[in-house]
């Protein structure tokens, strides 16, 4: 079964970014010249979490453990 050209998915990334809580729009750019993907979602799995606020650890506990 061929996978259509134009269809990503998401394991086609390297990394994703979880951006929702931070305002700086710089990391759009970042994104773009890294091949890495932003997600906004709370609940979907990130590589790397960007906040600008203090760590809550609430949101700690929902780490993966590698």
């Amino acid at each position: 079964m061929e996978r259509n050209a134009n269809e990503v998915k998401q394991s086609d990334w390297p990394l994703t970014i979880n951006v929702c809580y931070t305002q700086y729009e710089v990391l759009q750019d970042c994104a773009d010249e890294t091949n890495f993907r932003l997600s906004t979602e709370e609940e979907e799995d990130w590589d790397i979490w960007w906040i600008d606020a203090a760590i809550i650890p609430t949101l700690l506990i929902k780490m993966k453990p590698y």
